[in-house]
């Protein structure tokens, strides 16, 4: 059961984030779900001999490193693309997981200085830093690697520019049109760009607006002309 279940997180680990860490459905809160299982199978196999799939490990850290990318120290909670506001678990109250939260997440799960700092803490970060568990993090750093964030960045898989001056940050979606035939949580926001400075959200992309709640905003958030594009 074990082994039928890592097989299942890699594949959907394969399918979920490119590569580059970039996410296919072109959305960044979609891609923290898939991150949040795979980062949460490593730290249930740390005091247990499970080899977990390279391929598990690769998309993960490329994952949080993209992220680390796109994040300032007050986080936007949606840079671009839809929220379903998926989570893979929560130990606390909070009705929605922001960036930062998931950050925070990240930085107790990996001991990434960065993502610690970055991020928000919430009683599901707080108890994985108490937690008894012991994660083996000097076996895992050899193929996670440090990465260095720099202040531009392009992912090419997914098609996401980051350009940054000073306290400025503009990102662009210049990837597919969301996911396979449906487009999902991409929909029209084709070279679509944000706007932030000083941590704060100038150009905004307002997602999907409704989901099944108001079909009329639902369909009007469909349109290109409700995003912020070139």
């Amino acid at each position: 059961m074990e082994r039928h279940a890592l097989a299942d997180l890699s594949a959907e680990a394969d399918r979920q984030i490119l590569a580059d860490g970039a996410g296919a459905e072109q959305a960044v809160a979609t891609r923290c779900s898939p991150l949040n299982c795979s980062w949460w199978s490593r730290r249930c196999s740390s005091n247990v001999t499970v080899v977990l799939p390279r391929v598990l490990l690769t998309r993960s850290s490329a994952a949080r490193f993209i992220l680390l990318r796109l994040s300032e120290r007050q986080i936007p909670t949606r840079v671009y693309g839809d929220d379903d506001e998926g989570f893979a678990w929560r130990l606390g109250p909070e009705p929605l997981r922001t960036v930062r939260d998931h950050l925070g997440i990240l930085g107790a799960l990996t001991g990434c200085g960065t993502a610690r700092q970055r991020g928000t803490t919430t009683w599901t970060s707080e108890w994985l830093e108490q937690s008894p568990l012991t994660w083996r993090r000097a076996r895992d750093s050899r193929v996670l690697g440090a990465g260095v964030l720099g202040d531009s960045h392009y992912a090419p898989d997914g098609g996401v520019v980051v350009l940054r001056a000073g306290t400025r940050r503009a990102v662009m979606d210049v990837g597919p049109l969301g996911y396979l035939s449906i487009a999902a949580h991409g929909h029209a926001d084709a070279l679509s760009v944000t706007f932030s400075i000083d941590g704060q959200d100038v150009i905004g992309d307002p997602g999907a607006g409704s989901y099944y709640g108001h079909p009329d905003w639902r369909r009007i958030h469909r349109g290109t002309r409700v995003h912020a594009t070139v």
